[in-house]
């Protein structure tokens, strides 16, 4: 899995309690308009938007949260950007795009 960066048009909020993934206008054309996401996706969504890739926020996720056992969160992770992905939230990118 390469870089990600999120599509044009989508934003992630913190009102209250909650996290929000929100699409504007243009960008709802593909993807939902708002989803309410928890704590731990919303921190993986601020590492995505520093450029990090999945083996840094898999180092970042198991200091912050004391895991030992990698594989399965790395997995965990993957899944999740590739549902992400699916959703067209995200989008891999090559490094001159960057």
């Amino acid at each position: 899995m390469g870089k990600m960066k999120f599509k044009d048009g989508i934003i992630l909020l913190h009102i209250h309690d909650a996290y929000l993934v929100v699409s504007d206008k243009e960008a709802r054309k593909t993807t939902p308009y708002i989803r309410e996401i928890n704590d731990t996706a919303a921190m993986i969504w601020q590492l995505l938007e520093q450029g990090y890739n999945v083996e840094e926020i898999t180092d970042h996720m198991m200091k912050e949260y004391d895991i030992e056992e990698r594989s399965r969160l790395e997995e965990d992770l993957r899944i999740y950007i590739r549902e992400m992905k699916e959703n067209g939230y995200l989008i891999e990118v090559k490094n001159d795009d960057l």
